[in-house]
């Protein structure tokens, strides 16, 4: 795993759980594991009590790597044991899915929204440079547009 297993055991053992909590969060976004290799992270966070964390990375490495034995044998094994403890397994709820406004919500945001005449911003990014910011486009902010923008895929302003 990591040097910073040590650190996060002894944050636990010395009764600071949200420092075990907060170093195991870091420690994760450094490793990055993907799929089995997550089974030693799941279960250090068990260890330190960080049921949820083990939860996220029990599914997050079923998703990587769903005909896995070891990945399945964890799932089945965590699911038995917080069972035991009237804790479920369940996932995470994911975020509700946006819904498509109709024709008139649209017509609202682009009336709530309006600046300028014919013109609004559109959100860039380069990537090389690391950079971004917003851009006037010169056309109106139409509800088509809006649509793209209330479904994730430009993000607008006016």
């Amino acid at each position: 795993m990591s040097p910073d297993t040590a650190a996060i055991r002894a944050l636990a053992a010395a009764d600071d759980l949200d420092g075990a909590h907060a170093a195991l969060t870091a420690a994760l976004a450094r490793a990055a594991p993907h799929g089995p290799d997550r089974v030693p992270w799941i279960h250090l966070a068990l260890e330190v009590g960080a049921l949820h964390q083990a939860r996220d990375q029990l599914h997050a490495g079923l998703a990587e790597a769903p005909d896995d034995p070891a990945l399945t044998a964890e799932a089945a094994a965590l699911e038995a044991e917080l069972s035991a403890l009237g804790l479920d397994i369940a996932p995470a709820p994911a975020h509700a899915p946006p819904t498509d406004p109709d024709l008139a919500d649209r017509a609202r945001f682009v009336h709530l929204f309006a600046g300028r005449e014919g013109v609004h911003a559109r959100q860039w990014f380069d990537p090389q440079r690391g950079r971004g910011g917003y851009a006037p486009v010169r056309t109106p902010l139409t509800p088509a547009i809006v649509a793209d923008h209330l479904a994730g895929k430009v993000t607008v302003g006016s």
